[in-house]
């Protein structure tokens, strides 16, 4: 909060880095993107828009899937997936380390919280205690945050698989997608096992889009109705002007590519 009130702060983690020549053009565009706006269709919107964010993140997978939402944010999905695990009674292993809006949410919906260290992920280690846990909640965030660390999509396999096995649902953050350097098509890798799942996805920690954001959720078939309930008692939808915005940051993306658009920014940052 602080760091709001300053020129420049090195705790914030949204996305305020300068716009690159790249997206410049998107600027001139708001005019037309706000007119056309008006004239689509709300399902619409957001179909366009994961299509866009699932063709950026080379997941066929993704935009195969019959059911999801759009949240204003992650912390708002984040806020959802909180009521489900409460409302079906489900403690919940953590990956520690781990970024403080995850546990202060959770908590406040009443999910009582284990700890799984990240250490105890990787493919062949013996899984901890907690992660074994039957009929519980294994939330994971891919890559880490702060830590980048990431799960192969081997480990993923066998973390899934796990969970399966032992009728574990398995919960995903993926609000660093765009800044894992080795992507893979995670949802086809959910698919595979027939895992319970939830999963989400964020824009704002991606573009400069002065907090326009929007988050998309997704989860296995037999938890659809609970999660639509739960979202639907405090969304209808996410803005279609926001969702049209943020499609054409994630096609100008696909167009420059993500290692010159994106993570060139965060090479320059990580040597300085």
């Amino acid at each position: 909060v602080a760091g709001l009130r300053a020129t420049l702060s090195l705790a914030d983690g949204h996305a305020y880095q300068d716009l690159s020549p790249e997206f410049a053009n998107i600027i001139a565009e708001l005019p037309i993107l706000w007119t056309a706006s008006e004239h689509t269709l709300v399902p619409d919107a957001e179909e366009r828009f994961r299509h866009a964010f699932a063709s950026l993140a080379g997941s066929p997978a993704m935009a195969q899937r019959r059911f999801f939402k759009v949240c204003p944010s992650a912390s708002s999905s984040i806020d959802v997936i909180g009521a489900v695990l409460a409302a079906l009674k489900l403690r919940t292993s953590l990956v520690e380390p781990t970024f403080d809006n995850l546990p202060l949410l959770l908590r406040r919906r009443g999910v009582v919280l284990d700890v799984v260290h990240e250490d105890d992920l990787h493919v062949g280690k013996v899984m901890s205690p907690s992660l074994s846990r039957r009929d519980g909640a294994l939330f994971l965030v891919q890559p880490n945050n702060p830590t980048g660390e990431r799960l192969s999509a081997g480990a993923l396999l066998d973390i899934a698989e796990h969970c399966r096995r032992r009728n574990t649902l398995l919960v995903l953050d993926n609000s660093f997608r765009f800044y894992d350097r080795e992507p893979y098509d995670d949802y086809a890798v959910l698919a595979e096992t027939g895992v319970a799942f939830i999963a989400f996805e964020d824009t704002g920690q991606v573009w400069p889009t002065h907090d326009l954001k929007a988050s998309l959720l997704f989860c296995s078939p037999e938890l659809e109705n609970l999660v639509n309930d739960i979202y639907s008692e405090s969304y209808l939808c996410n803005s279609r002007f926001a969702l049209a915005v943020l499609s054409r940051f994630m096609q100008q993306t696909a167009w420059a590519g993500v290692a010159h658009a994106l993570c060139a920014t965060v090479a320059s940052h990580r040597a300085a």
